[in-house]
């Protein structure tokens, strides 16, 4: 989704944002969404699979543990698991012993997932995006397009990151964060001003249309000549 951002008020608090907000690594520019809400060692470290929750639930002796050691078994060919005996019917650290030689680094794996869970309430660096960037991963292809207005546009993963803007402009009071955003779908749009100068409209969600498509793209939609035939 990409977002084309203007950003007014006083030059020394632009000059803040941008030496805070705007990174470069790896030669590519970047609104840095962990400068303002940092995602946790924890999460990051917790890339979230079907298997894992499985494992952890094993290894927490939930209740559905007969259930869920059968569907396991379904793929395991060699019969590694074999049939669930009970708790008292392994010995300590085998149900664990046979995950692992079906499942190499499954145990590593549920274990960094239980720490996420502890620390963070989610279950992998997904889950903890989605939940407090509003989007999947960091924003990718910063362009500035003015220096006055400071103007930039931004991409990010189908979603706008709403819960980053709103941080902003808690931390930023004294600046107006005017975005308009278009989802490439064409499924919404969205407009307005995080603390918004009086008389102007808060951001909100919208109808994607092609005014909007080209405020945020800087050009007008040029539809296809076959969908045009087609519609005819």
């Amino acid at each position: 989704m990409k977002t084309r951002c203007t950003i007014t008020g006083p030059a020394v608090d632009i000059d803040a944002f941008r030496a805070t907000m705007i990174r470069t690594e790896e030669a590519k520019t970047f609104l840095d969404f962990q400068q303002i809400i940092p995602m946790p060692a924890s999460a990051s470290d917790v890339v979230e699979d079907s298997l894992s929750p499985n494992v952890l639930a094993i290894m927490a002796r939930s209740s559905s543990i007969v259930n869920i050691w059968n569907h396991l078994r379904q793929h395991d060919t060699n019969g590694i698991l074999g049939e669930w005996k009970g708790y008292v019917g392994f010995e300590d650290g085998e149900i664990e012993e046979r995950l692992e030689r079906l499942y190499p680094g499954c145990i590593e794996r549920a274990r960094k997932m239980a720490l996420c869970i502890g620390e963070t309430g989610y279950k992998s660096w997904y889950d903890w995006s989605i939940a407090n960037w509003g989007t999947k991963w960091n924003s990718y292809d910063f362009e500035q397009v003015s220096e006055e207005p400071f103007q930039f546009t931004f991409d990010t993963a189908w979603d706008f990151p709403e819960p980053v803007f709103e941080a902003l402009a808690r931390r930023y009071p004294t600046l107006h964060f005017e975005c308009v955003s278009f989802n490439e779908g064409w499924n919404f749009a969205a407009t307005g001003f995080f603390n918004p100068p009086a008389g102007k409209a808060a951001w909100e969600r919208c109808d994607a249309t092609e005014e909007l498509y080209e405020l945020v793209y800087g050009e007008k939609f040029q539809r296809d000549p076959e969908d045009e035939t087609e519609s005819a």
